[in-house]
């Protein structure tokens, strides 16, 4: 099985681009593990991009695994940039801080999304608790939102 999927979203003008397999935690209802897999190089990435921007797609939303295990997540949010795409992230939020947030930003990432899942981490509260003065100033233009997973071990 390959370390990405693009999955067709409605018109075909939306795609999710898995930027990596590997994630650093092991929620129960999750497919992705955190065992070492290979991925993509950012050339490869760039081809897809290419051509998914040649097939007319406007919006990528980029997942994975965890997409910030990436060293190069801005490279691709730059080079995703470079071909109009709007751009959404989601991420477990336990890897991001304020300064990555802001490159993030400067990068040209639109929306911003942290899924809370099995288990409220405070780790990931904490975090963003601290990325949150950055909005409130205006420091970053991009959207955030919250993805709530909601199972049958959360929902107690």
């Amino acid at each position: 099985m390959e370390d990405f999927t693009v999955d067709f979203l409605k018109n075909n003008k939306a795609c999710n681009l898995k930027v990596i397999s590997k994630c650093n935690l092991n929620c129960h209802f999750c497919y992705e593990t955190n065992t070492n897999s290979s991925m993509l190089s950012l050339e490869k990435i760039e081809s897809i991009l290419k051509d998914l921007s040649d097939l007319g797609f406007k919006k990528l939303n980029l997942s994975g695994g965890e997409p910030f295990l990436r060293e190069d997540l801005v490279n691709i949010i730059i080079r995703a940039k470079r071909y109009n795409f709007y751009l959404k992230l989601a991420t477990n939020g336990l890897l991001i801080n304020e300064e990555k947030l802001l490159l993030l930003d400067r990068a040209g990432l639109d929306q911003l999304y942290i899924s809370i899942g099995d288990s409220v981490h405070s780790d990931i509260l904490d975090n963003f608790s601290k990325m949150l003065p950055s909005f409130y100033r205006k420091r970053v233009q991009m959207q955030i939102g919250v993805n709530f997973i909601i199972t049958k071990t959360n929902l107690k």
